[in-house]
């Protein structure tokens, strides 16, 4: 059995496969891929999530659907789209986009060309609340407000000195990453 997915064809047999609300489920390993099949007038238009035991991490988008502001997976980290532009067809070739983004956890610039109908990761960005359980030198210990889950994250510079216990802060989860956004 063969399944095209955003990285090329699947050539493995599925670990197990289902119906979910006209949706297929196929699971190759320990990630299921969700593929929503939606007949049209001669072909098939599918979208492909790519899932994580945590829950869904990314999606697939064609480039001509983002925007300025919106997200994007360059180079495996999600980034913030700054700038958009694009470029008219040309004789024997399709439009092109460009795009400028800065990385969510480096901060650094990013750019990537590709045809308007390429398709490229959107990731799933999470934004949540959690409390300050205890400061650990360059880490911060919190407690997700909803799932009451402790973990450990390190501290941005810029807001060493307002961390206290018991403080509720915002952060977001990004391609299962978590950082500080708000306190």
């Amino acid at each position: 059995m063969v399944f095209a997915g955003g990285g090329g064809p699947f050539r493995y047999p599925p670990r197990s496969m289902q119906m979910i609300s006209g949706s297929i489920c196929v699971s190759f390993g320990d990630f299921p891929v969700l593929v929503n099949v939606r007949s049209g007038a001669k072909t098939f238009k599918t979208s492909i999530t790519f899932s994580h035991p945590g829950g869904i991490m990314k999606t697939l988008a064609e480039v001509r659907t983002l925007k300025v502001g919106k997200y994007v997976v360059i180079e495996d980290e999600p980034c913030k789209i700054v700038e958009y532009t694009t470029s008219k067809p040309g004789k024997h070739g399709e439009a092109k986009a460009r795009l400028t983004a800065i990385g969510m956890f480096s901060g650094q610039k990013k750019s990537l060309v590709h045809p308007v109908t390429h398709k490229v990761y959107v990731p799933n960005i999470d934004k949540r609340t959690a409390q300050v359980i205890a400061l650990m030198g360059e880490e911060v210990q919190l407690m997700d407000m909803d799932s009451y889950e402790t973990f450990n994250i390190p501290i941005p510079d810029e807001y060493k000195d307002d961390l206290e216990p018991g403080k509720e802060i915002h952060y977001v989860i990004a391609l299962d990453r978590k950082m500080i956004t708000r306190v």
